[in-house]
Parts: structure tokens; C-alpha cells; sequence
């Protein structure tokens, strides 16, 4: 009988405790490294979100600021600007939530013209640079908030421009055109 009292091996229950033991800290910890996962992604989708706003505001108000002379076209959502001589148009596609920038090929008359639209004359519109994929509205006031005229603006005036981004965010910026020199 001496053989059965050998007390140098495990038990059964001995065996499924610490199993147990072991599967609950291991449980822990997985939860604990999923959580601090999901934090990393949200707080990573938040600054990629935030980059992406500054990126399109710096662009555009680069582009806005080195211009002499901004026509507002309310009716088809945009903004043409002259940079020396460079004519340019930035349209807001409401159906597709997109902020482009083309090359304005059309003369001065057209340029100033509320008639003209990239609807209604498309071949005017060329080498479209798509800058935001992401935006639900774009308005364009005068720094006090006033709306733009439907006339060209010019020597020094300031424009804000808000730019409001898919779930709600906005980012506003203020522009002062040139002074044109040649008008002197």
C-alpha cells in the first residue's frame, strides 16, 4: 500500500484549476489588448479626420490667398480666382461631396459672368485636381460674415471660406486677396 501514497504527481482537479486560473488572466489580458486597440484606432481615424481638414483649408486658402481678384458664383457653388494670369475655378459637387479645382480657360467676360458654370460650359473647365472627397458644404462670406456679391472682389478684400466635412466638422478660414499693383 505504500506505492499509493506516492504524493509526487498532479491531481486531476489540481490540473483543471490551474487551467482555469490560466484562461481567465489569459481572457484579461486579451480584453485589456483589445480595448487599447480600439483606442488606438479611434484616436488614430481623429487625427487622420483632423489632418485631412487642416490639409484641405491650407490648400485652399494658399490658392486663395496668392489671388488678386475672386468671382462667387452661388448659383453652381463657386469660386473663381485670378493669380496672375492664371484663371481658376473651385467647384463643390454637393452629389458627390467632392472640392475641385480647374484650369478657367474662358475670357474675362466669362470669367466674371454668373452664367457660366461647369454645367453649362463644361469645355471652359479643364485639369480637374479633386482636393477634399469628403465635404457636405462649402460658404464663402466676407470676414464679418456678410454674403459675397455676385461681382469680382479684389485689392485686399477678405473672404471667409467654412468648409463643413462629412459628420459635422467645420474649418474656417479667412483670406486677404492681393493688392493688384496693376491697378494703379
Amino acid at each position: 500500500m505504500k506505492y499509493l501514497r506516492n504524493e509526487k504527481g498532479v491531481t486531476l482537479t489540481e490540473l483543471l484549476a490551474a487551467l482555469m486560473i490560466s484562461a481567465m488572466v489569459l481572457g484579461g489580458a486579451m480584453l485589456a489588448l483589445w480595448q487599447i486597440n480600439q483606442l488606438f484606432q479611434s484616436s488614430t481615424e481623429g487625427y487622420l479626420h483632423r489632418s485631412e481638414m487642416k490639409r484641405v483649408s491650407s490648400v485652399f486658402s494658399t490658392r486663395l490667398a496668392d489671388s488678386s481678384t475672386a468671382v462667387y458664383i452661388s448659383a453652381a457653388d463657386e469660386l473663381r480666382m485670378l493669380s496672375g494670369g492664371k484663371r481658376q475655378a473651385v467647384v463643390f459637387d454637393r452629389n458627390s461631396g467632392t472640392l475641385s479645382v480647374y484650369d478657367f480657360n474662358g475670357d474675362v467676360t466669362q470669367f466674371e459672368s454668373t452664367a457660366v458654370s461647369r454645367a453649362a460650359l463644361p469645355e471652359l473647365y479643364e485639369q480637374a485636381q479633386v482636393v477634399a472627397e469628403s465635404i457636405s458644404g462649402v460658404a464663402y462670406t466676407y470676414a464679418n460674415g456678410s454674403p459675397l456679391p455676385a461681382a469680382p472682389l479684389k485689392n485686399g478684400e477678405l473672404i471667409s471660406v467654412t468648409l463643413t466635412f462629412e459628420g459635422g466638422d467645420t474649418e474656417t478660414v479667412t483670406v486677404k486677396l492681393l493688392q493688384d499693383r496693376t491697378d494703379k
